[in-house]
Order: C-alpha cells, then sequence, then structure tokens
C-alpha cells in the first residue's frame, strides 16, 4: 500500500526506492546518497502544519526540529529501511513467547480507509498471538511516538514489570 494521505506524493517515493534498493548497483545508491546529501530541506510554516496535521500530531517545536533535521539518505539508511523485505511477520509475531507491547497506529481520524484495514489486520493477528503480546492502538498516523496520545511512561512502566 502507498502511504499518499500521510506523505502526499513522497509516498510514491517508497517503492520506486525499494524497487531501486534490489535491483541497481551499490556505485549507483552511494551516487543517489551524494546527490541527496547536497540538498538542504526547509519546510515553510505551511508544509509542516500540514504534515503534522496528515500524520495527527500536535505541532510542537521537537517535531519541527525531527523534521528539519530528518535522517540522511544512505546506503545504510536504505539497507535498514529494506532490511525487512521478504520477512514474514505473522511467523515472527507467532514465535514472540515473551510479554511484548506492539504499539501501532490506528489511523483514527487521518484515513478512514487505512483505518479499516488496520483493524481487520489487527483482529486477525490477535488470534495467532501468544496471550503475553499485547497489540496497543495509538489513535492517529505514523510516528506513533510523536502522538499526544503515546505515553513513553507506559513503556517505562511495561519494561520495570
Amino acid at each position: 500500500m502507498l502511504p499518499y494521505r500521510e506523505y502526499g506524493i513522497f509516498g510514491f517515493a517508497l517503492p520506486l526506492l525499494r524497487l531501486l534498493y534490489h535491483n541497481v548497483p551499490l556505485s549507483f545508491l552511494n551516487w543517489i546518497e551524494t546527490q541527496a546529501s547536497k540538498r538542504v530541506s526547509i519546510f515553510s510554516e505551511e508544509q509542516f502544519q500540514l504534515f503534522c496535521q496528515r500524520i495527527g500530531v500536535e505541532p510542537t517545536s521537537s517535531i519541527r526540529s525531527a523534521v528539519e533535521q530528518s535522517a540522511r539518505l544512505s546506503t545504510g539508511g536504505l539497507h535498514l529501511l529494506f532490511g525487512y523485505d521478504g520477512l514474514d511477520f505473522k511467523d515472527l509475531l507467532r514465535r514472540v513467547q515473551v510479554p511484548t507491547h506492539l504499539y501501532y497506529a490506528d489511523f483514527t481520524g487521518i484515513d478512514l480507509k487505512e483505518a479499516k484495514r488496520t483493524l481487520h489486520h489487527v483482529k486477525r493477528a490477535e488470534r495467532h498471538l501468544h496471550p503475553s503480546v499485547q497489540l496497543i492502538a495509538i489513535p492517529g498516523g505514523h510516528f506513533v511516538q510523536w502522538s499526544r496520545h503515546f505515553s513513553m511512561e507506559n513503556v517505562l512502566r511495561f519494561l520495570h514489570t
């Protein structure tokens, strides 16, 4: 699925990057990295507000800083981004048998179609999970760690139990 609603036209870049990553020589990826590192990314206030609205987060200075100082495109970054391609996540989740919290965006108020699709997959996954694994919905879109509904205190409490 293309995350067009949240990322706009950039949502089409991810499948293209994935295709490039899997099918071009490393020298070409290095060239892309060089070209991308020359560009300076500056968000106008309007672009920043639109970005926050699309992903369902409050526009704060820390989010602005993260957006403006985002990770640069690199071959190492591409390896990290696409290194999980082909993994059977359903099988991996079935194997987890220790207490685990998995946080996910439920797309409430962001994208109705994606919210329905997410709920469908969550319900399906719950049938196969070990009872100690909890799926925790965070209202909004991607970047759940920026959501006002996400609580790092809850994560820390869980880790200390």
